[in-house]
Order: C-alpha cells, then sequence, then structure tokens
C-alpha cells in the first residue's frame, strides 16, 4: 500500500517512461521528461518502464540504498564490492552530467517495493498505479525533505535544554497563519489549463522569508480584570496585537513574547523589518515577503547582494492576506492590490514580470510550431538566467505563477543553474537562514 504520511514537495511518484531525448554529449546517456522534470539515465531504461522518481533535496531511506548497493561507501551497500554514488546523508542532488543537468533520480519500482519487502513480515502484495504520489510504503516512511544539520547562535538557555513554547497561550486558532508550502510548478502545471483565466508571473527572489501580522490574540487578564468579569463587567478577552515570524517560527509578539533565540545569524533581521513596517499592520492584515541583502556584514544568503551594501537589507512583499476577528476567515489580496498596498504605504513588492490572461501569454510568447506547453515556455522566457538584480554573478532563483481567477495560490519553478548552488552549498555544509 502505498501512502502520504507528510505532505510535501518532496515525494516519490509512480510513473511510466515515455520516449527519450538522446544525450547531445554522451552516447551512453538519456534525458527522460517525467512528468515536467529533466531526468538522466544510462541505456539500460527503456521507454515503457516503471519506475518511481525522486526528486532532488529528497533523502531516501537506507533500506532502498543499500539493497541497490546505491552509496558512494561501499560498507553501506549489501554488495560490499560495489560503489554507488549517493553519500551517507542520503539526499538526491541537482548533478551536470556532461553539460546537462539531471533533476532527480529514477528507480526501478519493483526494486524498490522488493527492498521495502525484506524488511516487512506482512506479506502483502503492494498494488501501486501510474501518477500515484508516496513517501510510505505499508507504514515505512522511504522518502522526506532532506534537512541539514545546522548549528543555531543562541542568545540564551544552554545546550540541551529542552525549547518552550509560550507564545502558544496568547495564540487564537485561525489568526495567526504561517506561509503555506510553495508547490513545485511541474506537479501542478495541469491548473492551468482555462486560457481565459487571468495568471501573474513573478520574480522569486533568494532570501529569507518574513511575516509581519496584526491579528486577535489573548490578552493577560490582571486578578482586578478577572474579578471585573466575574462580576459582569465587559472586560475584553481579546486584542489585536502584532507580531513577527521567519517562515516556521513564530519570533514575537509585540508586549508580550520575544524568543531568546536569534536563530542562524546573531541579528534579529525580521525585528528590524517590523520596525520599519508596523505602522502599516492594519487589523486583520498579515504581510508575507522575502527579506534580501546583509545581515550585518554578512549576505542574507552567500553571493546574494540585490543591489544592497554591508549593513543594508531590502524587504519584498509578495502576499498580503486579511483575517476576520469573527470566523478567522482568510481574505487573499490580488496582485493588484498587492501592487497598490505597497506603493501607498512606500514598500517594495516582488517584481511582477506579467500580468493577463494565459491565452494572451500563450499567444505572444509560445512556440506553437513545437506544439509547446505553458511549462517548457515559461523555462525557455525566465529560467537559467543571471539575477539582474546582483552586482555579483550568481543565477537568478527562478519564478512563481498564481492563477488570480482561481485560489491566487502560487506555484514556483526554479532554474537549474540555481538548484545547482543549492546542492553545492548543501555539501559545503553552508548555513541557509529559513
Amino acid at each position: 500500500m502505498l501512502t502520504i504520511t507528510n505532505q510535501s514537495n518532496y515525494l516519490a511518484k509512480v510513473v511510466q517512461l515515455g520516449k527519450p531525448q538522446k544525450h547531445p554529449n554522451a552516447d551512453k546517456l538519456l534525458i527522460w521528461n517525467v512528468s515536467g522534470y529533466e531526468v538522466i539515465t544510462d541505456l539500460s531504461s527503456k521507454e515503457g518502464d516503471i519506475k518511481v522518481f525522486f526528486p532532488v533535496e529528497c533523502q531516501i531511506h537506507d533500506t532502498i540504498l543499500s539493497y541497490m548497493n546505491m552509496y558512494a561507501h561501499s560498507e553501506l551497500n549489501q554488495d560490499k564490492t560495489k560503489i554507488g554514488y549517493i553519500s551517507d546523508s542520503r539526499r538526491i542532488k541537482a548533478v551536470k552530467l556532461r553539460g546537462v543537468v539531471s533533476d532527480g533520480i529514477v528507480l526501478p519500482i519493483e526494486k524498490v517495493i522488493k527492498s521495502i519487502d525484506s524488511v516487512r513480515s506482512d506479506g502483502a502484495d503492494t498494488a501501486y498505479s501510474i501518477g500515484e504520489l508516496f513517501d510510505t510504503v505499508y507504514g515505512i516512511v522511504i522518502c522526506n525533505k532532506y534537512v541539514p544539520p545546522v548549528k543555531e547562535i543562541r542568545s540564551g538557555g544552554g545546550q540541551g535544554q529542552p525549547k518552550k513554547n509560550p507564545v502558544k497561550e496568547f495564540l487564537i486558532d485561525g489568526q495567526f497563519n504561517f506561509h503555506y508550502d510553495t508547490s513545485k510548478l511541474p506537479d501542478n502545471a495541469w491548473r492551468f489549463q482555462n486560457e481565459d483565466d487571468e495568471i501573474v508571473i513573478t520574480d522569486k527572489w533568494h532570501g529569507t522569508s518574513a511575516i509581519f501580522s496584526n491579528v486577535l490574540t489573548k490578552r493577560k487578564l490582571s486578578i482586578w480584570q478577572k474579578l471585573g468579569r466575574f462580576f459582569g463587567n465587559d472586560i475584553p478577552r481579546e486584542e489585536y496585537s502584532k507580531m513577527y515570524a521567519s517562515r516556521s517560527v513564530l519570533k514575537s509578539i509585540e508586549g508580550k513574547y520575544h524568543t531568546p533565540d536569534q536563530g542562524y545569524y546573531n541579528t534579529d533581521i525580521w525585528g528590524k523589518v517590523f520596525e520599519d513596517v508596523k505602522h502599516v499592520l492594519f487589523p486583520g492584515y498579515t504581510l508575507y515577503g522575502e527579506i534580501v541583502g546583509y545581515t550585518g556584514e554578512k549576505m542574507i544568503q552567500k553571493g546574494y547582494d540585490y543591489g544592497c551594501k554591508p549593513e543594508e537589507h531590502r524587504f519584498l512583499v509578495y502576499r498580503v492576506t486579511v483575517t476576520s476577528p469573527f470566523d478567522g476567515q482568510v481574505r487573499e489580496y490580488s496582485r493588484e492590490d498587492i501592487a497598490d498596498f505597497c506603493k501607498e504605504h512606500k514598500l517594495e513588492c516582488v517584481p511582477e514580470l506579467y500580468r493577463g490572461t494565459l491565452k494572451d501569454f500563450m499567444t505572444i510568447h509560445s512556440d506553437f510550431q513545437n506544439n509547446e506547453s505553458l511549462l517548457d515556455c515559461l523555462k525557455r522566457i525566465y529560467l537559467e538566467q543571471d539575477c539582474i538584480h546582483c552586482k555579483t554573478k550568481v543565477p537568478a532563483e527562478g519564478i512563481c505563477i498564481r492563477n488570480e481567477s482561481g485560489s491566487k495560490i502560487a506555484y514556483k519553478l526554479k532554474s537549474k543553474r540555481f538548484l545547482l548552488g543549492e546542492s553545492a552549498a548543501l555539501d559545503a555544509g553552508e548555513e541557509v537562514v529559513e
């Protein structure tokens, strides 16, 4: 039984190989289009083969790698005489093979299942279907997002002490919301089919995520206020509070809570930006964006200065929501509303590359002679370029696209050059701000 335990961008997928392309620089390598990704294999893979696709930066279960003798350190393989190419971290990297980048790997499904069967005891047959996404086989999680070990700089608390989360006592369910995990466009290109839908394409910048919000929280009542409520006085138990967070950590609620941990840098870059934007955090509003540039003398992301000098940074808004105080319903701002809000309040928003109907975009940009898809068109126009906003020569990260006529959920498309750089940074053990 194939199931999903943790919904993410790092799920495995059952695929059937179509027709390959010949590698332009290697006679013994083939290039396969696997659900919008390019994967390179040797000649043993054939058209029609059923495989399991694993994306870049996922981590594969040790049992699979050992069973298939894929470890670079042969002592980890079942057959100690064989040497593979996967590191001890079990991470799938973006790799360039003779000038062409491979976006992941494909493994024979029968070997993946057989390797897991070797540590199962129930003996049941494993059913699957083409296109099925999964990370778990009969209760065994076989792949997940690779999370590198990091060393955090803390302002207090000491080593080995358990973390407490007192922030929870102030939060009201449904009021504060982290940003959703942005899914990959190749897995969601089918969502962009109605030619009359309005789409928005924006630049994707490489910094650190930030959230600035002003939503209802619980009041901490004094003993006299509690007594007043007991005797029927109308003393509210809720109030609006301004707060800020990184991608996944709520760092501060003004006047109520502040994290003791600075995280990856000994600078609260989120707090600095908060002081700049808190005057426009109206009740119910949440701003989501990217902080780029520097924290002190160090770049937030190595090589990506975005026109800043040391001690300088920029905050670019990519999402604005308004949360109802009554039922927690979240209203999503359109791209036009975001641009107007930023202009009115002298904030930056991420650069817009296109806004209009899908039909107009394809009419202007698509190569109809080659029956080019939206995904291929976007790759050709926007990816594999240098970042024009940075003084250093680094690859642009990619783009985001969202359907303004639908859910307004954004999907990301990263360049292969950028993915290679990400993999190299992880190999080098470089710390990355979340």
